[in-house]
């Protein structure tokens, strides 16, 4: 016979107290709890989870740090020779004004407040800025920190020409399809 999650257990036999039957009943739910919770513990206290979510905090942090130097620093600086942020272009007037251009509002806030809808350019191009900066930033310092901790040369490897597969720089002979590419060039990456 299989064993069915939804079925109703074994009629207990007649020898057996209503008590007797709950608490043998509760003794193996405790059990079952108990080894659950314990899986739960130890799969909480492993390292690879502890590291993780020291990673996304620090993730979170330094993400606010760079958002903060792009938005607060530099876009600033560029912003006194192009003003970038705010151009716009009106593309729906409000109600009230039939006819509306660039020039009527300032910034695309107050175009916003008045009513109007608007194609933000200059702050799409902001966080372009933003993303460039952030990628550049992340790039280097990562890179350069394997480098430095681990004396090691990231990311330099070849292409076999003939299987195409990627193997490491110092590398003479292919991986995959053993292939002499000791003349091949190393590529970042």
């Amino acid at each position: 016979m299989r064993w069915n999650p939804f079925a109703a257990p074994p009629p207990p036999p007649e020898n057996v107290s209503l008590l007797g039957r709950v608490q043998e009943l509760a003794s193996r739910e405790l059990i079952t709890t108990r080894a659950l919770l314990t899986d739960f513990q130890e799969f909480i206290q492993q390292g690879n989870m502890l590291n993780m979510a020291v990673g996304l905090i620090l993730g979170s942090s330094f993400s606010a740090i760079l958002n903060s130097l792009v938005v607060d620093i530099l876009s600033p600086i560029i912003s006194l020779f192009t003003g970038i942020a705010n151009h716009y272009w009106p593309v729906r007037c409000p109600s009230t004004i039939p006819v509306c251009s660039g020039e009527t509002w300032q910034t695309w806030k107050e175009a916003r407040d008045a009513g109007a809808v608007t194609i933000n350019y200059g702050l799409f191009i902001e966080n372009v800025m933003n993303f460039i900066i952030n990628a550049l930033f992340l790039f280097l310092a990562v890179k350069k920190a394997l480098e430095f901790v681990f004396k090691l040369k990231v990311g330099v490897k070849k292409q076999c020409p003939y299987c195409k597969e990627f193997v490491k720089g110092a590398a003479t002979r292919c991986k995959d399809c053993g292939s002499d590419i000791s003349s091949q060039p190393s590529t970042g990456g």
